[in-house]
Formats: C-alpha cells, sequence, structure tokens
C-alpha cells in the first residue's frame, strides 16, 4: 500500500530527490518515508504538509492524528482509547472523562 506522500509524489509527478530538497531534508530520509519504512519526525511531518500545501497533513501520520485538531480546528478529534491495565490514578480525570475506556 503507497504511502500518502507516495501517491502525493506520483500523482504530481515529484521526484523525490527534488521533493527531499523542497523539504530541506536528505533523501535518504523522504525515501524511506515515502515507502513506509520511517514515519517523520514532527519537524518533517510538519515541512511535508505546508510543501505539499496540505495535501499530505501532518494527521495522516499515525503518530500525530491525535494533533489534527490543533492544526485544523473543527475536525473532529480523534477518542484515544485506553485499556483498563493502562490506567493510573495520577492522571487528570478530567482528561479521563473524554477517553473510552476499554478491558483487554
Amino acid at each position: 500500500m503507497k504511502t500518502p506522500l507516495a501517491k502525493y509524489l506520483t500523482d504530481n509527478d515529484i521526484r523525490q530527490g527534488d521533493f527531499a530538497e523542497a523539504v530541506g531534508r536528505d533523501a535518504a530520509v523522504i525515501s524511506k518515508i515515502v515507502n513506509g519504512r520511517a514515519a517523520p519526525t514532527f519537524s518533517t511531518a510538519a515541512r511535508i504538509e505546508i510543501v505539499t500545501a496540505g495535501a499530505v497533513p501532518i494527521h495522516c501520520w499515525s503518530q500525530f492524528s491525535i494533533l489534527s485538531h490543533l492544526f485544523h480546528p473543527g475536525r473532529a478529534v480523534p477518542v484515544p482509547v485506553l485499556s483498563l491495565n493502562m490506567a493510573d490514578t495520577h492522571i487528570n480525570t478530567s482528561v479521563v472523562n473524554n477517553m473510552q475506556v476499554t478491558s483487554s
């Protein structure tokens, strides 16, 4: 399965090397991200969103999906799911009240 970045580059006939230069990252790093062998850092994901004019948004990377509401106001906020064995008495109850809890 193609990553969103791979699809963007293919659809827009952009070479990985040219894209790496535009993003300001090494071509080897971009190649790993394009091929799904590495996840981008927050900084790189933000640069990718900027360079692609939002076509490859930061929230398309699974590790940043929870942050999508910060960059796209009005978008539904993903609801994290916690297992009961992860519960901790030190967790802020206002945060927990907004989460779904499932048993594992």
